[in-house]
């Protein structure tokens, strides 16, 4: 990446903390301040491909828009998450991506699962998401361009942030959003037998967590692991709760534990 990115990324990862970042998040601001930077870093940044190496496992990724550098470049501190699911992995299991982006998880884990299945709503993210699976020659993916949730139908999706490849907060709306893109929903109990039912599931979707976990079904009894990142201010916009995922998990014969956590978002495994 270039030196100017490398240096503006400095500088948001030495300033923006502490009370300064508790500040601007506690006066609404965040999200314009998040807005205005990831553009700044598109102008700055060049359209290229960066590649990163976890557990022996290589991707590749393009990038050339603000998020994706921010995505990539540390791989949005979920390195360790990455490499948690690439050890519990086996050739054998079908791997659900719910949330998928543009591909961070499904470019890494398809390398070793001979089934995935990436699920993502956004336009502009699966387009990324297909470009990504072409450059790591991946062809063992199906994508859905649909949010796997807890009802079958036509749904709004909330478009918050940059509305660019790679932006990782567009969330089902809740009804007061100003910008939405009108997409699918599909339960994953549904699929079958048109889709194979999953061993393992990753789950990120921006306070929906306990949509995708209802709209499962009888899935859950044989899946046998969950790696799902609860986003609590998401969720109580909802009228629901992280408790409430973990609750749903254990009463579905998981073991959860918390193995990273960024911010109020925490990522849990839950396991068989």
């Amino acid at each position: 990446m270039s030196g100017l990115v490398d240096l503006l990324e400095k500088v948001r990862e030495t300033v923006y903390r502490g009370p300064i970042k508790r500040a601007v998040v506690a006066m609404g601001l965040e999200p314009r301040l998040k807005t205005a930077y990831s553009a700044l870093l598109s102008t700055a940044s060049n359209d290229e491909t960066v590649t990163h190496d976890v557990a022996g496992v290589e991707a590749t990724f393009r990038v050339s828009t603000g998020m994706e550098v921010q995505r990539f470049r540390g791989l949005m501190n979920e390195q360790g998450v990455v490499k948690s699911i690439l050890s519990d992995i086996t050739e054998e299991d079908v791997f659900y991506d719910v949330g998928a982006n543009v591909g961070l998880y499904t470019c890494f884990v398809s390398q070793v699962s001979e089934s995935t299945v990436a699920f993502e709503p956004h336009p502009e993210n699966v387009d990324r998401l297909r470009e990504n699976l072409v450059l790591n020659d991946i062809g063992n993916i199906e994508v859905r361009e649909e949010a796997l949730s807890h009802t079958n139908g036509d749904a709004e999706l909330a478009v918050t942030g940059a509305d660019v490849a790679g932006e990782g907060t567009h969330a089902l709306a809740t009804g007061s959003e100003e910008k939405t893109v009108g997409i699918r929903t599909i339960r994953a109990d549904s699929l079958s037998p048109e889709v194979p039912n999953p061993d393992v599931v990753k789950i990120d979707v921006e306070g929906a967590e306990i949509s995708v976990l209802r709209g499962m079904g009888d899935l859950l009894d044989s899946c046998r692991l969950v790696y799902c990142e609860t986003h609590p201010e998401r969720l109580e916009e909802r009228g629901e709760s992280h408790d409430e995922v973990v609750k749903l998990l254990t009463g579905s014969g998981f073991s959860v534990e918390e193995i990273e956590s960024r911010g109020e978002e925490t990522f849990l495994r839950a396991v068989k």
